[in-house]
């Protein structure tokens, strides 16, 4: 049985880039190589996000915060944690990478799940962002790794002072460097800080990200901090003419921003972070051009001077008059109290937002009522607007019933909320929330995302685009029978397309299985809980293909729509227990006592067994009891090894896309990825069979 297996690239450790005559001559680092043509190379379509930093973490407390960088060429490099003293303890830790699209052949980089690696252990990616190549079809690929378990550990076990962290790249030439964040709890610090850390991607054309503060800090008070870091990849300024200019509140704050002074003079190397041995001291004269030092400018500044007592909000604007300088992170250092973009059910909608509505252009109007829509500042949201083809004939308008569904699904999800009460509200607008109506019926989309992008621009208002994700529900796409397809991963745009499904629309259960799935993907969620990989048994989640359609086995039938809520032990193929069938990490199999599951048996015929937590005839040879068998269950063409240990409700993104505080996201529209089709789905139920 031939299965089309769906890759978005994010985190499979794949590399495109279109090969094509290597340059003659040796390129300047930092700049566009002089052989480099803008219509070379693919426009790649992947993770669906680019422009624009958003906070992806804030803690307020007697906290202490190390940030260094490291960029080089060689076969390792080190960055360095600062320890304040020996009892404080690691709260949180991040790495952060960029690559660059100047290494032959040229083309964007995407750095995969475990091409870097940290203290030894490889480093698997929580997000991925696009930021565009002015003027050319490359873009820098940059990602963001939850490295805590990694961190913690060891420094938490060292004495105060400098822990060293070696650092191994694949495709170290077109990897500039990363970034080391971590975050300490520590009762020894004289007073409280807030931390706001930022992620993204920058245009070097012109571009700001804001930070907004629930309380005010009084800049003229001299016990008062307001540092900001910038962290700038494929950055450079030994020849003088690439600089990256930085406003704060309509001020210039620096016009030399952006050198390689934690890298190497070298493609592959040109990292900077304003961190440890940096001074929070700003040039000065904010318009020296940087006199061919990298280190002129070391991209750690004081706010202070750019602030008025009662300020609640930091514009930070950049640009960078050469166009190769990738501001792709960001994070804001304050003494006291004040909590930065606050979200206190952590939904990515702002509280203020929440509790008095957005606006949007800041005219002082109201131009998303969120109270009036439901919202609760303490209880997670989530908005989706809906637009349906339709004809003379048919309307592709879901059903209230599958909208029920989902909406049921994320109320009863096991996600806590500050509010006390549990699950997720997900406000789905077919026509009464403002927004949701027909549209025009066409029955293929292609190119996908150019057809998708002329109905939004028509019907969904733009003052929206922070707080709703929008949906098309339509016939079909690039001449496939897909079932619809996810803006990237995370993402705020998604497809419905069941045109050549059922009745020409789809069932109620197609419906809302598909809607769930493409939503799943615009939240983060991948095929196979932690990766791509496809039809597992031991991953009980809408996000399988095995699943989408027919929904969960549960209570011996096909009729649980769910997200995954257990960590399952792997099942490695080659070395199968069939006694213990599917097993929940930690050892409380009665969680999944009602579970049944699918699998395909050594014949490559799909079976579907109604009890799954014990005795699962694998091999399919009557005898369930065997401790060691060797079977392909997802029928891929190996035995390998079936991760499991995943439970997506608690790894939901919630500010994917344009959701939340960053900036509007550009659409990287060209490369199409097919969900599943009809005829894949037809060829799987025609060998099904169930088991008791």
């Amino acid at each position: 049985m031939r299965k089309s297996f769906v890759s978005f690239l994010f985190g499979s450790g794949v590399s495109m880039a279109l090969a094509f005559t290597p340059p003659a001559i040796a390129d300047t680092p930092g700049t566009v190589p002089t052989s480099a043509s803008p219509t070379q190379g693919p426009d790649m379509g992947i993770s669906g996000v680019g422009t624009g930093l958003s906070q992806f973490y804030t803690t307020t407390g007697k906290i202490f915060v190390s940030v260094d960088a490291a960029g080089s060429n060689d076969a390792s490099h080190s960055v360095e944690v600062e320890k304040p003293n020996g009892a404080a303890k690691v709260l949180k830790a991040f790495l952060l990478a960029a690559s660059h699209p100047w290494e032959y052949p040229y083309g964007t980089h995407i750095i995969g799940d475990g091409d870097v690696t940290l203290g030894g252990k490889p480093v698997s990616w929580r997000a991925g962002y696009l930021n565009p190549f002015p003027g050319f079809s490359y873009s820098w690929h940059s990602v963001l790794a939850d490295v805590t378990a990694i961190v913690r550990p060891v420094v938490n076990a060292a004495g105060a002072g400098r822990v060293p962290f070696k650092i191994t790249e694949v495709n170290t030439a077109s990897v500039d460097g990363e970034i080391l964040v971590v975050v300490f709890k520590d009762a020894a610090q004289p007073r409280k800080q807030t931390i706001s850390l930022q992620f993204g991607g920058l245009k070097p054309t012109g571009d700001y990200f804001l930070i907004s503060l629930s309380k005010p800090i009084n800049p003229q008070n001299p016990k008062v901090l307001s540092d900001m870091g910038l962290g700038i990849s494929y950055s450079y300024q030994a020849t003088g003419d690439q600089y990256s200019i930085v406003d704060v509140n309509g001020q210039r704050l620096s016009t030399s921003s952006g050198g390689y002074d934690d890298g190497a003079a070298v493609n592959g190397g040109l990292m900077t972070v304003g961190g440890l041995d940096d001074s929070n001291a700003n040039p000065a004269d904010p318009y020296q051009l940087p006199p061919n030092m990298e280190t002129y400018d070391d991209e750690l500044y004081s706010l202070l001077p750019f602030m008025k007592k009662g300020d609640t909000e930091v514009r930070v604007s950049t640009r960078n008059p050469s166009g190769d300088d990738n501001v792709f992170f960001a994070y804001l250092l304050l003494h006291g109290e004040a909590e930065v973009n606050k979200d206190t059910d952590g939904d990515a909608l702002l509280d203020d937002w929440e509790k008095n509505g957005y606006d949007a252009d800041g005219d002082g109007v109201v131009d998303v009522d969120l109270p009036a829509m439901g919202a609760n500042y303490r209880h997670k949201d989530i908005f989706v607007e809906v637009d349906w083809m339709s004809d003379a004939s048919h309307s592709h308008k879901p059903t209230p019933k599958a909208i029920k569904d989902v909406v049921n699904a994320f109320r009863n999800a096991p996600v806590s909320n500050p509010d006390g009460k549990r699950g997720i509200t997900l406000h789905v607008d077919t026509g009464k929330l403002g927004g949701g109506n027909s549209v025009a019926h066409d029955p293929d989309l292609k190119p996908v995302w150019t057809e998708f992008d002329a109905i939004k621009n028509a019907n969904f208002d733009p003052k929206r685009a922070r707080i709703f994700h929008y949906c098309v529900f339509g016939h079909n796409y690039e001449s496939t029978t897909s079932s619809g397809l996810s803006r990237g991963i995370p993402a705020s745009d998604f497809l419905v397309t069941l045109g050549s499904w059922d009745n020409g629309v789809g069932t109620r259960k197609q419906q809302a299985g598909t809607f769930m799935h493409e939503l799943g993907h615009n939240l983060g969620l991948r095929h196979g809980g932690n990766d791509h990989v496809n039809y597992k048994p031991n991953f009980l989640s809408i996000m399988s293909y095995f699943f989408q359609m027919d929904w969960l086995r549960y209570k011996n039938k096909d009729g649980k729509l769910d997200y995954s809520r257990f960590s399952l032990h792997q099942l490695d193929e080659d070395d199968l227990n069939e006694s213990r069938g599917l097993d929940v990490r930690g050892g409380n199999d009665k969680a999944i006592r009602n579970y049944g599951t699918r699998y395909f048996d050594p014949a490559g015929t799909q079976r579907v067994v109604n009890q799954s937590r014990r005795r699962v005839d694998w091999d399919r040879d009557g005898n369930p009891r065997e401790r060691s068998v060797s079977v392909d269950l997802n029928n891929d063409g190996g035995l390998t090894v079936l991760t499991g240990q995943s439970n997506e409700w608690k790894n939901i993104v919630f500010n994917g896309g344009s959701i939340g505080a960053g900036e509007e996201l550009p659409k990287l529209n060209n490369l199409v990825f097919p969900e599943l089709t009809l005829e894949e789905y037809e060829e799987m139920k025609s060998t099904s069979t169930i088991l008791d």
